[in-house]
């Protein structure tokens, strides 16, 4: 059996295999990581390191995006159906990488922000920005442009594919979308997210006319914990994005928890059907975790 850390945090783990009565242990067949804690029943007793999220950054990169601000307008793209304020749409799009991992799906927003993986209800959409990483949601956001704003009283959303002949974008766009308590106040600007394994996202912009509703903004992205994330701008500090900028995310990916497998054998030794049951307990949960695997002993 093998029992593996998946929290961000150390955990001190054990676990006990009580084989059922139609097989019989073979002791001297146990691992290293294993021990006889009874005649039919294999231990492991260990301290397992914590999981190490996915890093995310955020930087200037000028002419780094495949074709600056594009609006999809241009391209007879037509908006996004029952776009208003405090609005999501989910989307399944070709599959992409983000923070080591790989996604078909994203949550568009309308106040200027996506969550990779898609929106999940209500705490998803949220007016009030973050200085990221915030544990709160949303989480494993991109977010060129997070602020209160009302694309249903101004301006309009939308999400295509492009592609230069070799590869595809995944570009949602934000065009003329006014703020919340601003008609003039209004700002246009894209994610581009390269489709297949190579990571590959930028943040473009056309005409920005205001730098937040009521001063407010974050201009950043995070990991889906919550826990790693950067601001490019927020809030008045940084960079404001202007119709030259263009920005970079990038991620390290995180690094899987601790794990130990225990190995040993067993003959059988009276036929029948048997259930054999793990039982784990650990610092990082309540209660106990059981698995259960089955099998015959034939004659």
């Amino acid at each position: 059996f093998k029992v593996t850390n998946t929290s961000l945090d150390e955990a001190t783990v054990t676990a006990f295999d009580e084989l059922p009565s139609q097989l019989a242990l073979v002791p001297d067949s146990i691992g290293e990581y294993g021990f006889v804690a009874d005649t039919n029943t294999v231990g492991l007793g260990d301290t397992l390191a914590g999981a190490s999220p996915p890093d995310v950054a955020i930087a200037s990169d000028p002419l780094g995006s495949p074709a600056g601000y594009l609006p999809l307008s241009g391209f007879g793209v037509a908006p996004i159906a029952g776009v208003g304020d405090e609005t999501a749409t989910n989307f399944n799009v070709p599959s992409f990488t983000f923070g080591g991992e790989t996604y078909n799906r994203v949550g568009v927003v309308s106040n200027g922000y996506v969550v990779v993986g898609g929106a999940g209800g209500n705490a998803d959409i949220q007016f009030i920005n973050q200085d990221l990483p915030d544990p709160e949601r949303p989480n494993n956001i991109l977010a060129p442009f997070w602020t209160d704003l009302d694309p249903g009283s101004g301006g309009a959303m939308r999400i295509s594919i492009l592609g230069d002949g070799t590869n595809n974008w995944i570009v949602v766009d934000w065009e003329n979308v006014r703020e919340y308590s601003s008609a003039s106040k209004t700002a246009s600007f894209q994610i581009w997210i390269r489709v297949g394994t190579t990571e590959d996202i930028t943040y473009t912009y056309g005409t920005v006319k205001g730098n937040g509703d009521g001063g407010f903004l974050t201009v950043g992205a995070e990991n889906k914990f919550g826990n790693r994330g950067q601001n490019f701008y927020f809030d008045g500090v940084g960079a404001l994005p202007t119709s030259t900028t263009e920005l970079r995310v990038s991620t390290t990916p995180g690094v899987p928890g601790g794990s130990r497998t225990v190995t040993f054998k067993a003959t059988g030794v009276s036929a029948g059907s048997w259930i054999n049951c793990v039982k784990i307990n650990s610092t990082s949960f309540s209660g106990t975790n059981t698995v259960c695997s089955n099998g015959t002993v034939t004659p």
